[in-house]
């Protein structure tokens, strides 16, 4: 994976993570995009809504220390959301 484009979040956004949960998440995307994780994390969930709020996509993973999701809609922006003991909101562009 190519990670030139890739930043970590270290428990910030709309919300945190609790413990020390650190993610890599990859932006700007063509649709596809990866959620990494520093240590394997066993309950997972990645939820992805457009600028009007309306939900995209909701997946469910466990064990699991990296996360590659898809995005099957028009350009724009998109929130993710990751759940594990908190929550964390980070924004997505899709090119």
């Amino acid at each position: 994976m190519d990670t030139s484009a890739c930043y970590l979040i270290n428990t910030v956004g709309l919300g945190s993570l609790s413990g020390d949960t650190n993610i890599s998440i990859c932006r700007p995307t063509k649709g596809v995009f990866t959620v990494a994780f520093e240590t394997v994390q066993p309950e997972v969930e990645v939820v992805v809504t457009n600028n009007l709020g309306q939900l995209v996509s909701r997946n469910h993973f466990a064990n699991t220390k990296n996360i590659e999701a898809a995005i099957d809609s028009p350009p724009g922006i998109y929130f993710v959301t990751i759940q594990i003991t908190g929550q964390l909101v980070k924004a997505l562009v899709k090119e």
